[in-house]
């Protein structure tokens, strides 16, 4: 059996457009079928989308990849950029979010489509689906392709001299991945000998 599911979901971020900088409440609401009848991997699925949006995208600034002097700028002071690969308008920001909630519950849901409004855009709603094709979103290596935490390409302006060693969190790091973290039970075996008189 296949059971349905909608969720709404809010969240505060940025877009950087025309050389502005504007604050915007987005509202995304998740259409999915869910696949699994595992209830433990439901809620997973359920808390990795809450999570990417409580924790990732909340205040975040949605930008063209192309502004890379602007990103490392963002990026440089802890702001938090999820670059895009056009300008971020709101269907360009929907599709990677329906793509990323797609790769991020691992084929346990089906995201079958999310609508998307901000109040920038005058709480006109956009309605994107994973039927319709979005050849400038395909790059199988980009963030939204990616099942991982990330929100961003992370790709560094070549000019820069320092070299930053950082670890990439994953699912496992925040208690979210698919197979529960066991402890290894080590085997000790005792061998008594005895001498014969």
């Amino acid at each position: 059996m296949v059971a349905r599911i909608k969720r709404d979901f809010n969240f505060f971020g940025g877009t950087y457009l025309h050389q502005e900088y504007n604050i915007d409440l987005f509202t995304v609401t998740v259409y999915a079928d869910c696949l699994t009848t595992d209830p433990a991997e439901q809620q997973i699925a359920l808390e990795r989308i809450k999570y990417l949006f409580s924790k990732r995208l909340e205040n975040c600034i949605f930008i063209n990849k192309d502004n890379k002097k602007i990103i490392d700028g963002f990026s440089s002071v802890g702001i938090k950029v999820s670059s895009l690969p056009v300008d971020p308008y709101d269907q360009a920001i929907a599709i990677s979010l329906l793509k990323k909630i797609s790769a991020i519950v691992d084929g346990r849901f089906i995201v079958t489509s999310i609508t998307f409004k901000s109040h920038m855009s005058d709480r006109v709603e956009y309605l994107v689906d994973n039927e319709t094709p979005y050849k400038t979103f395909e790059n199988p290596e980009d963030w939204w392709n990616s099942s991982g935490l990330s929100i961003d390409n992370k790709l560094k302006n070549r000019k820069e001299k320092v070299v930053q060693l950082t670890r990439n969190h994953d699912w496992n790091d925040i208690n979210l991945g698919w197979i529960c973290k066991t402890k290894e039970h080590s085997e000790i075996t005792f061998t008594l000998e005895t001498e014969k008189t």
